[in-house]
């Protein structure tokens, strides 16, 4: 029994079959399909991705209905079409998390290996944001915490960082971003105690 040419499952079986060439109206019916499943995948990442801006979760979503474009040709008729994109969409948003936690132990706040990393790649983005933030706002001065939320909230790159707020370089906000990763130390864990969280967790002021 031959598939329906309007349903997903049916337009990418005619592509496969080579029959593209032959109806000018195909693309638009696969452009149709995909728009029928974005919404959800945009609810579905922005739950994976929850704390993080709007503008991140948007990307993902792009860059999720780009690769499954792309690899339309390996994607089989008889798959589900939203399991085929919701398995491309849970490993760009895991790669997306990690990178965050990676980018606080790279700039030295978390210490690798430590158990309380792991606590703290437990929390939900939001939580771990909010921790963040909070610490900041107890020690820092407003131009400090703004830093500090670009670069362990937003995860803007300190290039970036540095033109926003007015600083020679890269360096320079390198530079005060140690300064207020030790001034932060006490605080956080402070705030993480108050909440049971465990204990000290931060690298060595060395």
């Amino acid at each position: 029994m031959a598939l329906p040419s309007h349903t997903l499952t049916g337009v990418l079986s005619r592509i496969q079959r080579g029959e593209q060439g032959t109806d000018p109206d195909l693309a638009r019916r696969l452009d149709l399909a995909f728009e029928k499943h974005e919404h959800q995948l945009r609810l579905h990442c922005r739950g994976e991705l929850r704390g993080f801006p709007e503008t991140v979760v948007e990307e993902v979503v792009q860059d999720v209905l780009l690769e499954a474009w792309i690899k339309l040709p390996a994607y089989q008729p008889r798959e589900h079409f939203r399991a085929f994109l919701w398995r491309i969409a849970s490993l760009k948003c895991a790669n997306v998390r990690r990178k965050r936690r990676d980018l606080l132990t790279e700039d030295g706040l978390l210490e690798v290996g430590s158990e309380e990393r792991t606590v703290i790649a437990r929390l939900y983005e939001e939580e771990r944001n909010a921790l963040v933030d909070e610490a900041a706002k107890n020690v820092l001065d407003d131009v400090d915490q703004e830093l500090v939320h670009m670069r362990w909230t937003l995860d803007l790159p300190l290039a970036d960082i540095a033109e926003q707020l007015g600083l020679p370089d890269d360096n320079a906000a390198r530079v005060r971003l140690q300064r207020c990763k030790r001034r932060m130390r006490k605080e956080i864990q402070r705030l993480l105690t108050e909440r049971g969280l465990g204990e000290s967790f931060l690298s060595d002021p060395s």
